[in-house]
C-alpha cells in the first residue's frame, strides 16, 4: 500500500533533527533530565483531542503522573515551549526560522517526533447545492476571487469565510499550500474549530476548515452538523475526508503530519510518553478518533530523533 507523505515536511523534518542534534550535544543541555511527576502539553487545537486520548490511556496505568493538556493553536504551543512553560509542545505544522531562533536564545533546543497524520476538512452548511470542490476553487473561495456560490453552480448566496487566527497551525498550512497570500474581506476569525463548526452548521453560506477528529465521534463516524466537502485535484476523482483507505493512496489533497517538539531529547516520563503514543496498540486506534496512523516513513524518522 501506498502513503501520501509530504515531501517538503519530511526535508525540513530531517534538516531540523539534524540541526538540533548537533545544537544539543554541543550545548550540554540537561532541561530534560530531571524526573517530573507531571506532564504540560500545550497547542494546537487539531491535536488536543487526539492528546486527550493518549493522555487518558496512558494514565490508567500511571496514576501518579498528571498530565495537563491545552489548545489555543501552535503558535502559542511552541511560545510556551520557548519559554520553558511547556514540556511538549503540539503543532500542525514545522516550527518557523524566527521561532528557532528564539528558542535558541532562550536555551531551548526543539527535537520533532510525528505522532499521527491529520486529515483537514473543509466544511459547508448542508445546503449550499455543492458537494465537491477541486483544490483550486477552494483556492478562489479563500482569497476572494470566488464570492457566491452559484458561481460553483449553488444556491445564490454569499459566501462568508469562517477561520483560525494566526496562532493557527491549519490556517498556516492551507495558506502555504494553496498559496493564500492574504485572507479576503469576509473572512471571520474564530477561537478553535468548535466555534467554526457551531457557526458554520447554523449559517447557510458558511464555509470553514477544521480536522476530521473535530467533526467525528468517539468511534470515528461522522457528526453530519455540517457537510465535509469531496476535495480533487485537476480532473481527478474527488476524495472524502472519511475515505481512510483512499486518502492513504494519495487520493485526498489536505493530509498533513501532526508534530510534538519537546526541548531537548526526551527523557524519563516525558520518553515514555511519546513511546506509549508510538506503540502498535495505540497508533491502530487513532483512526477511531479521525485521524490516520504513522506510515514507515514517519516511523523511521521518530526513531532516529528518539536513538541520536
Amino acid at each position: 500500500m501506498l502513503f501520501f507523505c509530504d515531501m517538503r515536511t519530511i526535508a525540513y523534518f530531517r534538516l531540523l533533527t539534524f540541526c538540533f542534534i548537533t545544537s544539543l550535544l554541543l550545548s550540554c543541555n540537561n532541561s530534560n533530565k530531571t524526573e517530573k511527576k507531571n506532564i504540560i502539553i500545550k497547542g494546537s487545537d487539531s491535536e488536543v483531542n487526539l492528546l486527550n486520548f493518549f493522555a487518558t490511556e496512558y494514565k490508567a496505568n500511571r496514576p501518579d503522573l498528571l498530565i495537563t493538556v491545552s489548545g489555543g493553536g501552535t503558535s502559542h504551543g511552541i511560545a510556551a515551549l520557548i519559554n520553558h512553560e511547556a514540556d511538549l509542545a503540539i503543532a500542525s505544522r514545522v516550527i518557523t526560522e524566527e521561532e528557532l531562533k528564539k528558542a535558541k536564545e532562550n536555551g531551548v533546543y526543539p527535537v520533532p517526533f510525528i505522532i499521527a497524520q491529520d486529515i483537514v476538512a473543509v466544511i459547508t452548511h448542508p445546503e449550499t447545492g455543492i458537494d465537491s470542490l477541486s483544490l483550486e476553487q477552494l483556492s478562489k473561495i479563500l482569497d476572494g476571487t470566488i464570492r457566491n456560490w452559484k458561481e460553483l453552480g449553488g444556491i445564490d448566496l454569499s459566501i462568508t469565510i469562517y477561520g483560525r487566527d494566526k496562532h493557527s497551525g491549519t490556517r498556516y498550512y492551507l495558506q502555504d499550500k494553496l498559496g493564500i497570500k492574504k485572507f479576503p474581506k469576509n473572512y471571520v476569525e474564530l477561537d478553535g474549530n468548535s466555534k467554526i463548526i457551531e457557526t458554520v452548521h447554523k449559517q447557510k453560506g458558511s464555509i470553514g476548515y477544521v480536522n476530521v477528529g473535530s467533526i467525528v465521534d468517539m468511534n470515528g463516524k461522522p457528526t453530519n452538523k455540517v457537510w465535509a466537502m469531496n476535495l480533487y485535484v485537476d480532473k481527478s476523482a474527488a476524495c472524502s475526508p472519511y475515505e481512510n483507505q483512499r486518502i492513504k493512496y494519495g487520493d485526498y489533497p489536505l493530509v498533513r503530519p501532526l508534530i510534538q517538539y519537546t526541548n531537548g531529547k526526551p527523557t524519563n516520563n516525558l520518553l515514555e510518553f511519546l513511546n506509549f503514543e508510538l506503540l502498535e496498540k495505540q497508533q491502530a486506534n487513532i483512526e477511531k478518533h479521525g485521524y490516520l496512523r504513522l506510515n514507515a516513513t514517519y516511523y523511521n524518522m521518530n526513531q532516529k530523533s528518539l536513538n541520536f
